[in-house]
Protein backbone atom coordinates (compact mmCIF):
# COMPACT_ATOMS: atom_id res chain seq x y z
CA UNK A 1 0.00 0.00 0.00
CA UNK A 2 1.05 3.56 -0.49
CA UNK A 3 2.22 5.87 2.70
CA UNK A 4 -0.99 7.37 4.41
CA UNK A 5 -0.11 10.45 5.39
CA UNK A 6 -1.59 12.94 7.70
CA UNK A 7 -4.60 15.05 6.64
CA UNK A 8 -7.15 16.98 7.62
CA UNK A 9 -10.62 15.94 6.52
CA UNK A 10 -12.29 18.95 7.35
CA UNK A 11 -10.37 21.56 6.61
CA UNK A 12 -8.76 23.51 9.07
CA UNK A 13 -10.92 22.82 11.60
CA UNK A 14 -10.42 19.64 14.08
CA UNK A 15 -11.95 16.73 14.07
CA UNK A 16 -13.13 15.52 17.86
CA UNK A 17 -11.97 12.39 19.04
CA UNK A 18 -10.61 9.84 21.61
CA UNK A 19 -6.85 9.63 22.18
CA UNK A 20 -5.55 6.00 21.64
CA UNK A 21 -1.86 5.91 22.35
CA UNK A 22 -0.43 8.81 20.46
CA UNK A 23 -2.79 9.10 17.99
CA UNK A 24 -6.33 10.63 17.38
CA UNK A 25 -8.78 8.41 16.00
CA UNK A 26 -12.55 9.61 15.53
CA UNK A 27 -15.70 8.31 14.17
CA UNK A 28 -15.57 8.10 10.67
CA UNK A 29 -18.52 9.90 9.87
CA UNK A 30 -16.89 13.13 10.93
CA UNK A 31 -13.63 12.13 9.89
CA UNK A 32 -10.06 11.59 11.07
CA UNK A 33 -8.23 14.61 12.02
CA UNK A 34 -4.94 15.35 13.22
CA UNK A 35 -4.95 16.82 16.99
CA UNK A 36 -2.97 20.06 17.99
CA UNK A 37 -0.33 17.58 20.11
CA UNK A 38 0.28 15.12 17.59
CA UNK A 39 -1.17 15.61 13.96
CA UNK A 40 -1.04 12.07 12.80
CA UNK A 41 -3.58 9.67 11.68
CA UNK A 42 -2.92 6.17 12.70
CA UNK A 43 -2.50 2.49 10.26
CA UNK A 44 -2.07 0.83 13.89
CA UNK A 45 -5.89 0.74 14.28
CA UNK A 46 -8.48 0.41 11.74
CA UNK A 47 -11.42 2.27 11.95
CA UNK A 48 -14.57 1.51 10.01
CA UNK A 49 -15.98 1.61 7.11
CA UNK A 50 -12.71 2.71 5.01
CA UNK A 51 -10.05 2.61 7.79
CA UNK A 52 -9.70 6.32 8.11
CA UNK A 53 -6.37 6.01 6.00
CA UNK A 54 -5.53 8.82 3.44
CA UNK A 55 -3.19 7.96 0.77
CA UNK A 56 -0.22 10.41 -0.28
CA UNK A 57 -0.78 13.34 -2.40
CA UNK A 58 1.01 16.13 -2.98
CA UNK A 59 -1.49 18.78 -2.88
CA UNK A 60 -3.14 17.93 0.67
CA UNK A 61 0.28 18.40 1.72
CA UNK A 62 0.68 22.09 0.14
CA UNK A 63 -3.11 22.80 0.92
CA UNK A 64 -2.38 21.97 5.00
CA UNK A 65 1.05 23.74 5.34
CA UNK A 66 1.38 26.70 3.19
CA UNK A 67 4.58 28.64 2.32
CA UNK A 68 4.36 31.57 3.60
CA UNK A 69 8.28 32.88 3.02
CA UNK A 70 9.02 34.27 -0.92
CA UNK A 71 11.24 32.15 -2.56
CA UNK A 72 11.21 28.94 -4.10
CA UNK A 73 9.64 26.77 -1.29
CA UNK A 74 11.92 23.53 -2.70
CA UNK A 75 15.27 25.42 -1.69
CA UNK A 76 17.59 22.37 -0.58
CA UNK A 77 20.42 25.30 0.67
CA UNK A 78 21.57 23.78 4.07
CA UNK A 79 20.35 25.41 6.61
CA UNK A 80 17.19 26.74 5.16
CA UNK A 81 14.00 27.27 6.59
CA UNK A 82 11.08 27.21 4.65
CA UNK A 83 7.84 27.64 6.65
CA UNK A 84 6.74 24.61 4.77
CA UNK A 85 9.58 22.25 5.88
CA UNK A 86 9.24 23.68 9.65
CA UNK A 87 5.73 23.48 10.28
CA UNK A 88 5.77 20.30 9.41
CA UNK A 89 8.78 19.23 11.28
CA UNK A 90 6.95 20.91 14.42
CA UNK A 91 4.25 18.91 14.10
CA UNK A 92 6.18 15.73 13.27
CA UNK A 93 7.82 15.34 17.03
CA UNK A 94 9.42 11.81 17.16
CA UNK A 95 11.66 12.27 14.11
CA UNK A 96 12.15 16.04 15.28
CA UNK A 97 13.89 15.46 18.39
CA UNK A 98 16.60 17.83 18.59
CA UNK A 99 14.01 20.57 17.28
CA UNK A 100 11.11 19.86 19.70
CA UNK A 101 13.76 21.13 22.13
CA UNK A 102 14.90 18.83 25.88
CA UNK A 103 13.93 18.43 29.16
CA UNK A 104 16.71 18.39 32.05
CA UNK A 105 15.82 15.44 34.54
CA UNK A 106 18.93 16.45 36.96
CA UNK A 107 20.37 20.15 37.65
CA UNK A 108 23.85 19.71 36.66
CA UNK A 109 25.70 21.55 33.01
CA UNK A 110 25.08 20.39 30.11
CA UNK A 111 27.08 20.78 26.33
CA UNK A 112 24.93 22.04 24.24
CA UNK A 113 25.60 21.71 20.42
CA UNK A 114 24.12 24.72 18.28
CA UNK A 115 24.40 23.52 14.54
CA UNK A 116 23.42 27.09 13.08
CA UNK A 117 24.00 30.76 13.93
CA UNK A 118 21.84 33.10 15.26
CA UNK A 119 20.06 30.33 17.26
CA UNK A 120 17.89 31.65 20.74
CA UNK A 121 18.14 28.90 23.12
CA UNK A 122 14.55 29.74 25.71
CA UNK A 123 14.39 28.00 28.78
CA UNK A 124 10.57 27.35 29.90
CA UNK A 125 10.28 26.75 33.52
CA UNK A 126 7.56 23.80 34.64
CA UNK A 127 4.76 27.06 35.63
CA UNK A 128 5.53 27.68 31.85
CA UNK A 129 7.86 30.90 32.68
CA UNK A 130 10.30 31.82 29.92
CA UNK A 131 13.95 32.60 29.99
CA UNK A 132 15.83 34.16 27.19
CA UNK A 133 19.25 32.08 27.81
CA UNK A 134 20.95 33.89 24.79
CA UNK A 135 21.44 33.99 21.33
CA UNK A 136 24.52 31.38 20.70
CA UNK A 137 26.64 31.20 17.58
CA UNK A 138 27.48 27.68 16.22
CA UNK A 139 29.23 25.28 18.24
CA UNK A 140 29.20 24.07 21.61
CA UNK A 141 28.16 25.95 24.90
CA UNK A 142 28.21 24.88 28.09
CA UNK A 143 24.59 25.77 30.16
CA UNK A 144 23.97 25.50 33.96
CA UNK A 145 19.98 23.80 33.88
CA UNK A 146 17.35 23.45 35.91
CA UNK A 147 15.57 19.90 36.89
CA UNK A 148 12.66 19.75 35.33
CA UNK A 149 12.93 22.73 33.13
CA UNK A 150 12.78 22.55 29.22
CA UNK A 151 15.27 23.97 26.88
CA UNK A 152 13.72 24.96 23.30
CA UNK A 153 16.40 26.32 20.33
CA UNK A 154 14.69 28.93 17.60
CA UNK A 155 15.78 31.44 15.35
CA UNK A 156 16.24 34.53 16.40
CA UNK A 157 14.16 36.55 14.32
CA UNK A 158 11.33 33.87 15.03
CA UNK A 159 10.26 32.40 18.19
CA UNK A 160 7.69 30.40 16.37
CA UNK A 161 9.54 28.65 14.60
CA UNK A 162 12.22 26.07 15.53
CA UNK A 163 15.85 25.49 15.64
CA UNK A 164 17.54 22.16 16.38
CA UNK A 165 19.87 22.13 19.37
CA UNK A 166 21.60 18.83 20.86
CA UNK A 167 21.89 18.77 24.28
CA UNK A 168 24.13 16.25 26.17
CA UNK A 169 26.45 15.18 29.67
CA UNK A 170 29.28 12.40 29.05
CA UNK A 171 28.85 9.73 30.85
CA UNK A 172 25.37 11.05 31.95
CA UNK A 173 22.75 9.81 29.37
CA UNK A 174 20.00 10.05 31.76
CA UNK A 175 20.65 13.22 32.84
CA UNK A 176 18.70 14.83 30.16
CA UNK A 177 16.12 13.51 27.14
CA UNK A 178 14.28 14.98 24.50
CA UNK A 179 10.85 16.31 24.48
CA UNK A 180 10.59 14.30 20.91
CA UNK A 181 10.63 10.89 22.79
CA UNK A 182 7.49 11.26 24.27
CA UNK A 183 5.05 8.42 24.53
CA UNK A 184 2.33 6.55 26.40
CA UNK A 185 4.38 3.05 26.16
CA UNK A 186 7.62 2.24 26.96
CA UNK A 187 9.75 -0.87 28.17
CA UNK A 188 12.95 -1.57 29.82
CA UNK A 189 15.51 -4.18 30.75
CA UNK A 190 17.61 -4.23 33.48
CA UNK A 191 20.14 -7.21 34.42
CA UNK A 192 23.00 -5.33 37.00
CA UNK A 193 23.99 -2.41 38.85
CA UNK A 194 20.96 -2.42 41.29
CA UNK A 195 17.32 -1.65 41.14
CA UNK A 196 16.54 0.52 38.45
CA UNK A 197 15.08 4.41 38.95
CA UNK A 198 13.37 5.85 36.77
CA UNK A 199 12.20 9.81 35.89
CA UNK A 200 9.48 10.47 33.80
CA UNK A 201 8.24 13.80 32.87
CA UNK A 202 4.62 14.50 32.21
CA UNK A 203 3.27 16.66 29.26
CA UNK A 204 -0.09 16.59 30.61
CA UNK A 205 -2.10 15.52 33.26
CA UNK A 206 -2.63 11.44 33.55
CA UNK A 207 -1.82 8.65 35.50
CA UNK A 208 1.96 6.67 34.91
CA UNK A 209 1.60 3.01 36.12
CA UNK A 210 4.88 0.88 36.09
CA UNK A 211 4.52 -2.73 35.48
CA UNK A 212 7.48 -6.10 35.91
CA UNK A 213 7.41 -8.86 34.14
CA UNK A 214 4.37 -11.02 34.19
CA UNK A 215 2.26 -10.18 31.73
CA UNK A 216 3.43 -6.68 31.47
CA UNK A 217 1.00 -4.12 30.53
CA UNK A 218 -1.76 -6.56 30.73
CA UNK A 219 -0.80 -7.33 34.35
CA UNK A 220 -1.26 -5.50 37.71
CA UNK A 221 1.10 -2.59 37.76
CA UNK A 222 3.23 -2.18 40.80
CA UNK A 223 3.25 1.82 40.95
CA UNK A 224 0.29 4.23 40.06
CA UNK A 225 1.83 7.54 40.25
CA UNK A 226 -0.85 10.91 39.27
CA UNK A 227 0.81 13.31 37.33
CA UNK A 228 0.23 17.14 36.62
CA UNK A 229 1.28 18.79 33.41
CA UNK A 230 5.33 19.66 33.46
CA UNK A 231 5.64 17.29 36.92
CA UNK A 232 9.15 15.47 37.13
CA UNK A 233 8.22 12.08 39.11
CA UNK A 234 10.44 9.56 40.31
CA UNK A 235 9.58 5.67 40.53
CA UNK A 236 12.07 2.72 41.49
CA UNK A 237 12.05 -0.95 40.19
CA UNK A 238 11.78 -3.65 43.11
CA UNK A 239 14.18 -5.95 41.52
CA UNK A 240 17.30 -6.27 39.78
CA UNK A 241 16.97 -8.42 36.84
CA UNK A 242 13.76 -7.88 35.37
CA UNK A 243 11.86 -6.59 32.21
CA UNK A 244 9.86 -3.37 32.93
CA UNK A 245 7.07 -1.83 31.39
CA UNK A 246 5.54 1.86 31.72
CA UNK A 247 2.17 3.29 30.11
CA UNK A 248 0.46 6.69 30.86
CA UNK A 249 -2.90 8.73 29.92
CA UNK A 250 -0.56 11.32 28.93
CA UNK A 251 2.87 11.74 26.93
CA UNK A 252 5.81 11.42 28.77
CA UNK A 253 9.36 11.09 28.79
CA UNK A 254 11.74 8.46 30.40
CA UNK A 255 15.32 8.09 31.74
CA UNK A 256 16.36 4.97 33.94
CA UNK A 257 19.97 4.46 35.34
CA UNK A 258 21.29 1.15 37.04
CA UNK A 259 23.48 3.02 40.19
CA UNK A 260 26.41 3.76 38.41
CA UNK A 261 25.84 1.89 35.31
CA UNK A 262 23.18 1.86 32.46
CA UNK A 263 22.09 5.34 32.23
CA UNK A 264 19.14 5.09 29.58
CA UNK A 265 17.17 7.49 27.27
CA UNK A 266 14.17 5.41 26.75
CA UNK A 267 12.64 5.52 23.37
CA UNK A 268 8.33 4.77 23.10
CA UNK A 269 7.52 1.41 21.86
CA UNK A 270 7.12 0.47 18.33
CA UNK A 271 6.44 -1.91 15.78
CA UNK A 272 10.31 -2.30 14.59
CA UNK A 273 13.29 -1.09 16.51
CA UNK A 274 16.63 -0.60 14.78
CA UNK A 275 19.90 -1.50 16.70
CA UNK A 276 23.43 -2.06 16.06
CA UNK A 277 23.83 -5.50 16.80
CA UNK A 278 22.02 -8.08 18.81
CA UNK A 279 19.86 -6.82 21.69
CA UNK A 280 17.28 -7.88 24.49
CA UNK A 281 13.65 -7.43 22.86
CA UNK A 282 9.82 -8.04 24.34
CA UNK A 283 6.82 -7.19 23.35
CA UNK A 284 4.46 -5.06 26.05
CA UNK A 285 2.92 -8.25 26.88
CA UNK A 286 6.76 -9.37 28.15
CA UNK A 287 6.05 -12.20 26.05
CA UNK A 288 9.15 -12.54 22.85
CA UNK A 289 7.10 -15.14 20.64
CA UNK A 290 7.10 -14.32 17.21
CA UNK A 291 9.45 -11.48 17.39
CA UNK A 292 11.32 -11.27 13.98
CA UNK A 293 15.17 -11.75 15.19
CA UNK A 294 16.52 -12.99 11.80
CA UNK A 295 18.42 -9.59 11.12
CA UNK A 296 20.49 -8.38 14.01
CA UNK A 297 20.13 -4.85 13.07
CA UNK A 298 16.14 -4.69 13.75
CA UNK A 299 13.65 -6.33 15.59
CA UNK A 300 10.27 -6.35 14.28
CA UNK A 301 6.83 -6.67 16.75
CA UNK A 302 3.90 -9.47 15.68
CA UNK A 303 1.07 -7.86 13.91
CA UNK A 304 -1.14 -5.82 16.54
CA UNK A 305 1.78 -5.79 18.97
CA UNK A 306 4.97 -2.50 19.77
CA UNK A 307 8.43 -3.93 21.17
CA UNK A 308 11.25 -2.25 22.88
CA UNK A 309 15.05 -3.65 22.29
CA UNK A 310 17.98 -2.91 24.29
CA UNK A 311 21.63 -4.12 24.39
CA UNK A 312 23.61 -4.06 27.52
CA UNK A 313 27.18 -5.00 28.10
CA UNK A 314 29.02 -3.84 25.00
CA UNK A 315 32.52 -4.16 26.80
CA UNK A 316 32.94 -0.69 28.23
CA UNK A 317 31.64 2.39 29.89
CA UNK A 318 29.11 0.50 31.58
CA UNK A 319 26.32 0.82 29.90
CA UNK A 320 23.69 -0.01 27.98
CA UNK A 321 20.75 2.06 25.15
CA UNK A 322 18.44 1.01 23.90
CA UNK A 323 16.95 0.72 20.14
CA UNK A 324 15.59 3.79 18.15
CA UNK A 325 12.28 2.59 16.63
CA UNK A 326 11.48 3.06 13.34
CA UNK A 327 9.37 6.46 13.94
CA UNK A 328 12.23 8.23 16.04
CA UNK A 329 14.82 7.95 12.90
CA UNK A 330 16.30 11.18 11.34
CA UNK A 331 18.25 12.29 8.58
CA UNK A 332 20.39 14.90 9.94
CA UNK A 333 22.52 14.53 13.46
CA UNK A 334 24.87 16.91 15.54
CA UNK A 335 27.05 15.51 17.70
CA UNK A 336 29.27 17.64 20.33
CA UNK A 337 32.10 15.66 22.22
CA UNK A 338 34.43 13.37 21.05
CA UNK A 339 33.95 9.74 19.87
CA UNK A 340 35.85 6.08 19.56
CA UNK A 341 33.18 4.66 16.97
CA UNK A 342 29.73 5.06 15.25
CA UNK A 343 27.39 2.63 13.40
CA UNK A 344 24.74 3.77 10.88
CA UNK A 345 21.21 1.79 10.03
CA UNK A 346 18.91 2.77 8.24
CA UNK A 347 16.11 0.62 6.40
CA UNK A 348 16.08 2.60 3.06
CA UNK A 349 18.62 3.28 0.18
CA UNK A 350 20.39 6.20 1.32
CA UNK A 351 23.96 7.61 1.31
CA UNK A 352 25.28 8.97 4.64
CA UNK A 353 27.76 11.70 5.20
CA UNK A 354 29.47 12.36 7.84
CA UNK A 355 31.75 15.43 8.59
CA UNK A 356 34.14 16.69 11.60
CA UNK A 357 34.62 20.00 12.70
CA UNK A 358 38.56 21.39 12.05
CA UNK A 359 38.40 25.53 11.88
CA UNK A 360 35.35 23.97 9.19
CA UNK A 361 33.72 21.09 8.16
CA UNK A 362 36.04 18.02 6.89
CA UNK A 363 34.79 15.45 5.26
CA UNK A 364 35.37 12.14 6.72
CA UNK A 365 33.48 9.80 4.93
CA UNK A 366 30.49 9.13 2.27
CA UNK A 367 28.79 5.61 3.26
CA UNK A 368 25.89 3.84 0.86
CA UNK A 369 23.39 2.26 3.31
CA UNK A 370 20.97 -0.35 1.01
CA UNK A 371 18.13 -1.08 3.15
CA UNK A 372 14.72 -2.47 3.52
CA UNK A 373 12.71 -2.50 6.37
CA UNK A 374 13.38 -6.20 6.98
CA UNK A 375 16.70 -6.25 6.13
CA UNK A 376 18.66 -2.94 7.37
CA UNK A 377 21.75 -1.25 5.73
CA UNK A 378 24.29 -1.13 7.98
CA UNK A 379 27.85 0.89 8.15
CA UNK A 380 30.33 0.19 11.02
CA UNK A 381 33.64 2.11 11.88
CA UNK A 382 35.82 2.35 15.03
CA UNK A 383 38.84 4.66 15.25
CA UNK A 384 41.44 2.06 15.08
CA UNK A 385 40.71 1.80 11.65
CA UNK A 386 38.00 -0.93 11.37
CA UNK A 387 34.76 -0.50 9.31
CA UNK A 388 32.42 -3.01 7.60
CA UNK A 389 29.30 -2.52 5.32
CA UNK A 390 26.69 -4.85 5.28
CA UNK A 391 26.25 -4.28 1.80
CA UNK A 392 28.49 -2.70 -0.64
CA UNK A 393 26.97 -1.34 -3.68
CA UNK A 394 29.35 -3.66 -5.48
CA UNK A 395 28.65 -6.41 -5.38
CA UNK A 396 25.01 -6.19 -3.91
CA UNK A 397 25.19 -8.70 -1.46
CA UNK A 398 24.11 -9.15 2.13
CA UNK A 399 25.91 -9.99 4.83
CA UNK A 400 24.35 -11.04 8.45
CA UNK A 401 27.11 -11.57 9.89
CA UNK A 402 28.07 -7.61 10.04
CA UNK A 403 27.02 -5.56 12.61
CA UNK A 404 28.70 -3.66 15.03
CA UNK A 405 30.50 -6.44 16.72
CA UNK A 406 32.62 -6.69 13.86
CA UNK A 407 34.44 -3.38 15.23
CA UNK A 408 35.45 -2.33 18.58
CA UNK A 409 32.16 -0.92 19.70
CA UNK A 410 32.77 -0.76 23.32
CA UNK A 411 33.92 2.92 23.68
CA UNK A 412 37.80 1.73 24.09
CA UNK A 413 38.64 2.11 20.33
CA UNK A 414 40.82 5.18 19.65
CA UNK A 415 39.05 8.45 19.88
CA UNK A 416 38.24 9.54 16.00
CA UNK A 417 39.96 12.46 14.05
CA UNK A 418 42.45 12.98 16.94
CA UNK A 419 39.40 13.70 19.30
CA UNK A 420 37.48 15.49 16.81
CA UNK A 421 34.56 17.10 19.21
CA UNK A 422 32.07 18.00 16.70
CA UNK A 423 30.25 16.23 14.24
CA UNK A 424 27.46 15.83 12.02
CA UNK A 425 25.45 12.88 10.19
CA UNK A 426 23.91 13.76 7.07
CA UNK A 427 21.56 11.75 4.61
CA UNK A 428 18.35 12.18 2.27
CA UNK A 429 16.67 10.14 3.87
CA UNK A 430 16.26 8.60 7.93
CA UNK A 431 19.11 6.52 9.41
CA UNK A 432 19.54 5.69 13.24
CA UNK A 433 23.41 6.69 14.51
CA UNK A 434 24.86 5.01 17.62
CA UNK A 435 28.11 5.99 18.96
CA UNK A 436 30.10 5.70 22.06
CA UNK A 437 31.02 8.97 23.78
CA UNK A 438 34.24 9.94 25.49
CA UNK A 439 33.31 8.30 28.38
CA UNK A 440 32.88 4.84 27.12
CA UNK A 441 29.43 5.05 26.93
CA UNK A 442 26.87 3.98 24.11
CA UNK A 443 23.65 6.21 23.02
CA UNK A 444 21.87 6.79 19.96
CA UNK A 445 21.94 10.47 19.13
CA UNK A 446 19.04 11.99 18.67
CA UNK A 447 18.46 13.96 15.48
CA UNK A 448 15.91 16.08 13.17
CA UNK A 449 14.45 16.02 9.26
CA UNK A 450 16.18 18.71 6.69
CA UNK A 451 14.82 18.92 3.04
CA UNK A 452 17.93 18.25 1.15
CA UNK A 453 15.90 16.63 -1.93
CA UNK A 454 18.80 14.67 -3.92
CA UNK A 455 21.82 16.67 -2.96
CA UNK A 456 23.62 13.96 -0.74
CA UNK A 457 22.65 10.71 -2.27
CA UNK A 458 23.42 11.56 -5.98
CA UNK A 459 23.50 7.89 -6.85
CA UNK A 460 19.42 7.37 -6.19
CA UNK A 461 17.09 8.04 -9.38
CA UNK A 462 13.76 9.83 -8.86
CA UNK A 463 11.22 10.52 -10.67
CA UNK A 464 10.35 14.15 -8.26
CA UNK A 465 13.42 15.22 -7.09
CA UNK A 466 14.19 18.01 -5.20
CA UNK A 467 10.30 17.91 -4.11
CA UNK A 468 9.15 18.28 -0.83
CA UNK A 469 6.81 15.34 -1.10
CA UNK A 470 10.36 13.06 -1.72
CA UNK A 471 10.53 14.49 1.82
CA UNK A 472 7.10 13.23 2.67
CA UNK A 473 7.79 9.92 1.44
CA UNK A 474 11.06 9.60 4.19
CA UNK A 475 8.09 9.39 6.51
CA UNK A 476 8.60 6.52 8.79
CA UNK A 477 5.61 6.99 10.86
CA UNK A 478 3.77 5.92 8.08
CA UNK A 479 5.59 3.05 7.12
CA UNK A 480 4.11 0.54 10.02
CA UNK A 481 3.17 -2.30 8.29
Amino acid sequence: MGNPIKHNPNGDSKASGTQIGEWLISDIASGAGPSDETGFYSQLKTISPGGAIYMYDEQIIAYQYDNKNTGDPNDNIEGSKTELIDTLARRDKKANGAKEGWVAMESTSFTFTVPYDDTRITEIAPDNTENILGIYSFGKHTIDCTEGYRYIGSPQGDMELRNPIHMQKSAGNDKSSCLGLQGREFGYYSNRGGHGDFKAFALGNGTIKYYEDGAGVNGTPIHEISVTRNELVTFQATTDLVYSYITSTTPIILTAKEGSSDKVKLFPADKRIFSRRSSESRCLDNTSTNINTSNKLVRIAPTDKKLFAQEIGDGSGSDSCQGVPLSCLSNTYIWGNKMSDFSLISPYLVQVTVEYWNNGWKLHGNFPLMGTMDNPGGYFEDGDGLSFNNKEPHPATYDLGVDSNKIDDSGAATEMRSGADIWRFRAHKPFAVIINDQSGDELPIIGWMEDRGQNTAPFITDDNPNNVSDYTDTRPDWLIV
